[in-house]
């Protein structure tokens, strides 16, 4: 299963065969010819049942109101409730965030550049050239906790899955709006399924709600520690704390690498930095939150030192705090922008690209 309350499957299920290659290639085709971005928006949703796992894919077209064209598919019922967190909140941070801890797969057409050297070698293999006005497909995977990189194989069977399925809805959609619904997280969707094990079956129309998976913003903390540091007196402090996505790549050459998140404090007066630190992340956004509350605890037990204040730019980090903030008997606050924090965060990625650090892909395209 792709939820969370089971394990994940490796980040690789193997290289993605020469064949699936030119299906995907003649279905983007399709696609472009098709153009659905033209009528249906990001949020014109349906969902394609994987035949084996019974995992729900939310499929996403892209472009109405963008300058790239394409398809996104949401792998799982927690992906899908983190995208429509990210189509409903004000806040810009928030909504990268929840695009981020949601892994999708995407077919989108873009400049030629943005091609890994995988998939220039299958095109050079297949004889294909691309002059399209929408520019070169490419198929690429987005996971929490890791850089954009090409499909493997299991994620291309969902692209395809996906895009076989667009070309029966799409048109059906423009000729019927109220085919897919309205709602979010209590929508009853327009879910397309078959058989397992039998690839010439025909997909099939079903109506079928996906309940979200519950999240819990509960991060324990070990009890004498947070006794310790509430028994310190109060400094009058006030902080501004972030833990945002570093645009590095930490990893070998020819391996996926890794996208850090940065633990910051900083002082809100002065701008000077209290803390610092990376989190790599294995598995769910969840397991991002349970260091948040201890990493803090380290540091006021290590600086003898409890804020009288604390700022976030981001909800659901001042969630995530707020059990620790009132136990501490620390103000928590959410504040449009936090700048001593942005900046810090700014000026250290600038001196690890400066340093050589590889300066990754904004993922341009969440």
């Amino acid at each position: 299963m792709t939820d969370s309350s089971n394990p994940l499957p490796p980040l690789s299920a193997g290289e993605v065969p020469l064949e699936t290659w030119r299906r995907l290639y003649d279905l983007a085709g399709q696609m472009s010819a098709l153009a659905p971005w033209k009528w249906m928006q990001q949020t014109d949703v349906f969902v394609v049942e994987d035949p084996g796992s019974h995992d729900p894919l939310l499929v996403s077209v892209l472009g109405m109101f963008s300058d790239f064209c394409g398809v996104a598919v949401y792998a799982g019922a927690r992906a899908i409730r983190y995208f429509w967190e990210a189509q409903q909140t004000q806040e810009p941070e928030t909504k990268m965030d929840m695009m981020l801890a949601a892994w999708q797969v995407q077919a989108v057409f873009d400049s030629k550049d943005c091609l890994f050297a995988v998939e220039r070698k299958a095109i050079r293999a297949l004889g294909l050239s691309f002059r399209r006005r929408e520019g070169w497909p490419y198929f690429h995977s987005f996971r929490l906790g890791w850089h954009e990189w090409p499909v493997d194989a299991r994620e291309a069977l969902w692209i395809e899955w996906a895009l076989e399925n667009l070309l029966d809805v799409a048109p059906r959609f423009r000729d019927d709006p109220k085919l897919l619904g309205a709602g979010a997280f209590d929508r009853r969707y327009l879910f397309r399924t078959r058989p397992a094990g039998d690839s010439s079956a025909a997909w099939r129309d079903e109506r079928r709600p996906c309940p979200p998976p519950a999240i819990a913003f509960m991060a324990p903390a070990p009890k004498e520690l947070v006794a310790k540091v509430g028994a310190l007196p109060d400094s009058g402090l006030v902080a501004e704390m972030d833990v945002r996505p570093l645009w590095v790549g930490i990893g070998e050459r020819g391996e996926r690498p890794r996208l850090p998140y940065a633990f910051i404090l900083c002082a809100a007066d002065s701008g000077v930095i209290l803390e610092f630190g990376l989190i790599t992340i294995d598995g769910d956004f969840e397991s991002l939150w349970a260091q948040i509350p201890m990493r803090f605890l380290e540091f006021c037990n290590s600086r003898r030192v409890r804020p009288a204040e604390l700022r976030f730019c981001r909800s659901w980090l001042s969630k995530v705090m707020a059990p620790l903030c009132s136990s501490l008997n620390i103000k928590n606050e959410v504040a449009f922008d936090i700048p001593a924090a942005r900046r810090a965060c700014e000026a250290i990625e600038r001196d690890l690209w400066q340093g050589g650090a590889p300066a990754a892909n904004r993922t341009r395209n969440l």
